[in-house]
């Protein structure tokens, strides 16, 4: 996977508006990681998280039996 580094994920959280929507440096971190590598995707627990992966297209959904 692609490493984000700590200032693309600022200027990623500064041109998405990201302040304040409850996820942390590291949320951060991940999903611009996540972002810049194709086909990866975040498979998390973590509610906020999971939202702004959905948001950005690079949430896992599990297949429902």
């Amino acid at each position: 996977t692609q490493q984000a580094s700590v200032p693309e994920a600022l200027a990623f959280l500064e041109r998405e508006q990201l302040f304040g929507v409850g996820c942390g440096m590291i949320d951060i971190l991940l999903l611009t990681s996540t972002l810049m590598t194709p086909g990866a995707l975040i498979w998390t627990l973590d509610r906020r998280l999971g939202l702004l992966a959905e948001r950005f297209g690079v949430g896992y959904r599990a297949a429902r039996h």
